[in-house]
């Protein structure tokens, strides 16, 4: 599209954004690899599976609520 846009636009230039574009998604997935946030998904789907959401712990709802924000933040960077 940037060659249609611009003919003057090279190859190097389409790359750049490109990579540039994947730099947070790849951020994001390797984030969500980390134990600890492999155990608060874990709590939260077997507290949804079990119908107890009233017994999470207030720190499992903080990180969870805190890596959705980075991960908000990262996919409206990337989109820009």
């Amino acid at each position: 599209m940037g060659k249609a846009v611009n003919p003057k636009t090279g190859l190097t230039d389409i790359l750049t954004v490109t990579i540039v574009h994947r730099i947070p998604m790849t951020i994001g997935m390797l984030m969500m690899q980390l134990p600890f946030l492999k155990n608060v998904t874990d709590a939260i789907i077997n507290a949804i599976q079990t119908n107890t959401l009233q017994r999470l712990f207030l720190t499992t709802l903080w990180i969870s609520t805190i890596v959705s924000l980075v991960m908000l933040a990262l996919f409206i960077y990337s989109i820009i």
